[in-house]
């Protein structure tokens, strides 16, 4: 049993489809299922049933367990090769990573059973994020592999690029690939970008210090970040304001008090599970010894960063124009949990953050309201407010919008 995971649009589909056109002259059967609309396990695994026995005319037991016992005998008698696509559909949203849906959970019972009971069937299953059960049952020297895609390699990369008219030898081409981690869609879209508005300049692109998502690949983002968690949610946020690799206890530390170290590393492992964050390490030597300790950081990708600090921008901005309307600070959202710019951040980091949140913030506050002083007048007033209502667990409200009436006043 293999599973192929990865992001959306990163090429599990374009690659589970190739390897079928290679290895499909060695089995009796190749069978590809969409889940994308979740259907029932009862209703795959009768079709499944069915098509597999129709030349004996085999009863077709009505129960999940026996249609699974059922499938397995066919599967150690006939070689198949199952490939089923979009596995994400049938697992839970908005809660860790890897669990199923209510009334979804015999599709682990499936995943469980075809990993660990004998047959000489291969299975592939195709997901954007990685299933509870392949914690035990996957390994390097067993028959369940986990096979996860980060994007192309660097030649696989220019070949791409090669069908939108880019030669290898193009000035900025090695920069583009890195800026985009290899992302097949990130990059398709982004060379589309580069020869309508740029006329191929690849320099001239890179020089506008933008990354350009654009619509497809921002909707394939959309639904997996619906999926989240309130707590992933969070985090993901901080990880874009961080604009950086941070560790555990930075983290820890910028999502305040009632979040335990337990429950933190549960929801990066379900981030990590959903292919959503990247994990490095930073070597921290101390002078005079010869140890060297290896600290786990976490950060996002550019363009997964980028797509969250756009979003982060758009529900501040939303947070802010809600609280006007309603004249109520419970409505003040992420501008209460999330500081629009570190404190103890480095003047680099600050500058980074001013210009990617702070300033895009005006900016669009200056699309809904008619000048810089009517924003400054609505921020004194829901300043005024604030401080009227002290201990009531503001966060970072006070401060962010001190930021943001500087920035209206003076620029920065």
């Amino acid at each position: 049993m293999v599973t192929i995971l990865g992001m959306g649009g990163i090429g599990k589909t374009t690659l589970a489809v190739k390897l079928a056109q290679q290895i499909q002259g060695e089995f009796e059967y190749l069978i590809w299922r969409s889940l994308r609309h979740a259907p029932p396990l009862v209703s795959i695994l009768t079709d499944l049933n069915e098509l597999l026995t129709k030349e004996s005319q085999t009863v077709i037991p009505e129960t999940v367990d026996c249609q699974i016992s059922c499938l397995l005998k066919i599967l150690r008698r006939k070689r198949c090769l199952l490939i089923l696509d979009d596995w994400e559909t049938v697992l839970s949203s908005g809660d860790i990573a890897g669990y199923y849906r209510q009334g979804y959970e015999g599709y682990g019972e499936l995943l469980k059973r075809v990993g660990e009971e004998p047959h000489q069937s291969t299975l592939v299953f195709l997901s954007r994020e990685k299933p509870i059960e392949l914690a035990e049952l996957a390994g390097v020297t067993l028959p369940v592999r986990v096979l996860l895609l980060k994007g192309f390699p660097r030649q696989d990369a220019i070949k791409l690029l090669a069908t939108k008219g880019f030669s290898e030898t193009e000035k900025g081409l090695e920069e583009l690939i890195q800026l985009y981690r290899g992302h097949p869609t990130a990059l398709k879209i982004v060379a589309t970008t580069i020869k309508d508005l740029f006329n191929g300049n690849i320099c001239q692109f890179m020089q506008q210090s933008s990354l350009v998502i654009g619509d497809i690949f921002s909707h394939l983002l959309n639904e997996q970040f619906a999926r989240l968690s309130s707590l992933e949610e969070k985090i993901m946020y901080w990880l874009a304001i961080e604009c950086q690799p941070i560790s555990l206890e930075q983290l820890k530390t910028n999502l305040g008090v009632g979040v335990s170290s337990s429950e933190l590393l549960a929801v990066l492992e379900s981030l990590s599970r959903r292919c959503l964050i990247d994990k490095a390490s930073l070597l921290l030597m101390e002078q005079e010894q010869t140890s060297v300790d290896s600290t786990a950081l976490f950060t996002l990708q550019p363009v997964i960063m980028k797509y969250v600090t756009n979003l982060f921008v758009e529900k501040i901005c939303q947070n802010i124009i809600e609280v006007i309307r309603t004249k109520s600070i419970e409505k003040l959202g992420l501008l209460r949990t999330h500081a629009l710019v570190k404190q103890e951040s480095d003047d680099v980091q600050q500058c980074r953050q001013v210009r990617l949140i702070l300033t895009r913030i005006q900016e669009r506050l200056h699309l809904v309201m008619e000048n810089t002083n009517a924003i400054k007048e609505q921020l004194q007033n829901l300043l005024s407010q604030l401080r009227g209502y002290p201990g009531r667990g503001n966060g970072y409200a006070e401060y962010n919008l001190q930021k943001l009436l500087r920035i209206t006043e003076t620029g920065w």
